[in-house]
């Protein structure tokens, strides 16, 4: 795995889990409630290095844990560390936390810093929302400088196995 599994899109009852492969090869998810015991899968058939699958049908208000990989292969996941919580229903009266940053792509020791800061301040209780406010990766936001600033930033890309984001651009 080049990148991720890294989450995007996530509803009350759905989510995408996406990753990139250095080969292409078709993709497969493996997802339950339980990391132990991944008992449901989606299979995208068809070889790809970008992989983008979409688990529907989750149950409102549920942690679900995920492993990705293809065939009988797992690339990455099937721990406590790969999972994601679906929204509860809409027009429920639950806490929601935000967490929003921009200008932060540098790949740097700042990056890291705020994102320790950020967990530390929220502890156990974790993100519902994560949105990125543009200018996410510098200097012009190419594919190579989100791979080298976010995703591969060792103390920062940790965090996308498990928080799912809503990016937008900037103005580089």
């Amino acid at each position: 795995v080049l990148r991720g599994p890294y989450l995007q899109s996530v509803t009350h009852q759905s989510i995408k889990v996406m990753w990139r492969t250095g080969s292409a090869v078709p993709s497969t998810v493996w997802y339950g409630t339980d990391s132990a015991s991944l008992t449901q899968s989606v299979v995208v058939a068809g070889n790809r290095t970008n992989h983008i699958v979409q688990l529907t049908g989750l149950t409102p208000n549920t942690r679900y844990y995920y492993s990705v990989g293809h065939g009988s292969t797992t690339l990455a996941g099937g721990t406590s560390e790969y999972f994601f919580n679906t929204h509860p229903l809409p027009g429920s009266n639950v806490p929601v936390r935000v967490w929003a940053i921009g200008d932060f792509g540098r790949g740097n020791a700042g990056q890291v810093e705020v994102k320790t800061s950020y967990e530390n301040f929220t502890g156990t209780r974790g993100t519902d929302v994560w949105l990125w406010l543009g200018d996410n990766a510098y200097q012009d936001g190419t594919d190579a400088e989100y791979q080298n600033h976010v995703f591969a930033v060792p103390g920062f890309s940790d965090i996308f196995s498990h928080t799912p984001f809503w990016p937008s651009p900037g103005n580089h």
